[in-house]
């Protein structure tokens, strides 16, 4: 898909940050039943069958998507901040972080020629980390918000989170927050679903310490909707720790995931990194000025058109991107 095809459909779907250029789906409708129930106490760690080999074969293979033309560099090795935590996008295994973001980085990396030094991170830790020069690259479900963007160099969005209402399929009318006066209504404590929570009149409240606890709450009817953030709604679905729950109405409170990034050329003007830009304009200029951020985000756009993103997104969240 070329670039200016998914801008058009991603500012339909009304993104926010510092380029509006990602989104999905607005209702997540697919839901599957246990053959066996579990408990869940904590999001789910589960590496996926697919093995990660695969998303590094195919990441390989980016270069040769255009064959007409050297494929964007900046310098040979990036230093790489990835804060674990949130599944599905980094999850620690032992020694290993596993997960979409890590997949992505990797053929981001790949897709330019660039060798990584993946270091795990805290998430408070990345920003100045890259704002001090000691990392080159940060990822680790960023949100791209305006308290960050300005002293922050992002790369275009991503994905697209947010608050879900998450509740039984036959109860479809709990698609707004005015929906829920009166109800019960799970969250995790010091969420901002639990801040929406508190805001809805008569709603009767259900804490919770891990998020996936509050969609095992709705599926066995103890509460009527949790709201929890839409990566968690689609881990459980994708790893079967939840059943037979979706996603009503539209997201609330939508972000967007970003990649941190330390320009190559640190007098770099922010305009010259504009993620808005058209693909051509862009790699024109990773090429000239071998700015990390320009070719991060024309990296990017190659992932997305030879199907190496999409690939990434099926593998970790069970359902095919917004076209």
């Amino acid at each position: 898909m070329r670039r200016s095809q998914f801008l058009k459909k991603s500012l339909k779907r009304g993104l926010i940050g510092l380029a509006i250029v990602a989104g999905l789906p607005s209702a997540v409708t697919a839901y599957r039943r246990l053959s066996s129930k579990q408990s869940v106490s904590e999001p789910s760690t589960a590496e996926p069958s697919t093995p990660q080999s695969d998303t590094q074969a195919a990441a390989s293979s980016v270069a040769a998507a255009e064959s007409s033309s050297e494929p964007p560099s900046a310098e040979d090795e990036w230093r790489v901040a990835i804060a674990p935590g949130v599944a599905p996008f980094v999850i620690q295994k032992g020694d290993r972080l596993v997960g979409f973001d890590v997949d992505l980085i990797q053929a981001i990396g790949a897709a330019c020629g660039a060798t990584l030094q993946i270091k795990p991170q805290p998430f408070d830790a990345l920003a100045p980390l890259v704002q001090a020069g000691s990392i080159d690259v940060a990822i680790g479900a960023i949100p791209i918000l305006p308290a960050r963007v300005e002293p922050t160099n992002f790369s275009q969005p991503y994905f697209r989170s947010g608050i879900a209402i998450v509740a039984l399929p036959e109860n479809e009318q709990f698609d707004s927050l005015r929906a829920l006066r009166d109800k019960t209504i799970a969250v995790q404590l010091e969420t901002a679903g639990a801040r929406l929570a508190i805001d809805i009149q008569g709603s009767n409240i259900l804490t919770f310490d891990a998020a996936s606890d509050t969609l095992k709450a709705v599926e066995d009817r103890n509460a009527d909707v949790a709201l929890v953030t839409l990566p968690v709604l689609l881990d459980g679905l994708k790893t079967d720790s939840v059943a037979g729950v979706q996603q009503m109405g539209e997201l609330i409170e939508t972000y967007d995931f970003g990649i941190i990034v330390r320009p190559t050329d640190p007098e770099a003007e922010r305009e010259d990194s504009d993620p808005v830009e058209e693909k051509s304009d862009r790699k024109a200029k990773a090429t000239s000025e071998e700015n990390r951020l320009n070719v991060i985000n024309a990296a990017l756009d190659t992932l997305i058109e030879d199907g190496t993103y999409t690939k990434i997104y099926q593998r970790w969240l069970g359902i095919e991107p917004p076209s």
